[in-house]
């Protein structure tokens, strides 16, 4: 049975965040062997893969990527690639379909689209990939030496679009 109220915050997350609760940080968490960094074979649609390999790296950077998470990062690299699918789909056809008595209907890969896009957010934020999940995050130590976690989610999004 589910615990009421908001779902624990992992330690990792917790520490990026410069512990803003300050309460004492569970030093007992499970801890699960690294991550192997590459992408699943067969498994990921080609615009997947690519999202792996840039996402991969960045979060394994940062702690949040283990062995445990790959099939999480999997499933959303899947969503990811089939909401852009759809996307294609709907730019070159348009968001209005003809329905089967002639009417002026919503374009059914509209639905794709809005289904996967709301998954992948939903894995997004486990690994604090949104602005509402990363914004009290400090990555690289806050020095403004290095990216921050929102600049290189961002900037790896962005590179996939070029």
């Amino acid at each position: 049975m589910a615990k009421p109220g908001s779902k624990p915050k992992p330690t990792v997350l917790k520490r990026l965040a410069g512990n803003p609760g300050k309460r004492p940080l569970n030093l007992n968490e499970p801890k699960p062997d690294p991550a192997d960094l590459k992408a699943p074979k067969g498994h990921l649609p080609r615009v997947g893969w690519l999202l792996w390999k840039r996402l991969a790296r960045r979060l394994d950077r940062l702690d949040l990527l283990t062995e445990l998470d790959r099939q999480a990062l999997e499933l959303m690299c899947i969503h990811y690639a089939y909401a852009s699918k759809a996307e294609k789909v709907l730019r070159r056809q348009g968001i209005i379909a003809i329905g089967c008595m002639g009417q002026p209907v919503k374009h059914p890969a509209h639905q794709v689209f809005m289904d996967h896009s709301k998954a992948f957010l939903r894995y997004a934020a486990e690994f604090g990939m949104t602005p509402s999940s990363r914004t009290s995050l400090i990555a690289g130590g806050g020095d403004g030496g290095e990216m921050t976690l929102a600049e290189m989610l961002f900037q790896s999004v962005s590179d996939g679009r070029k």
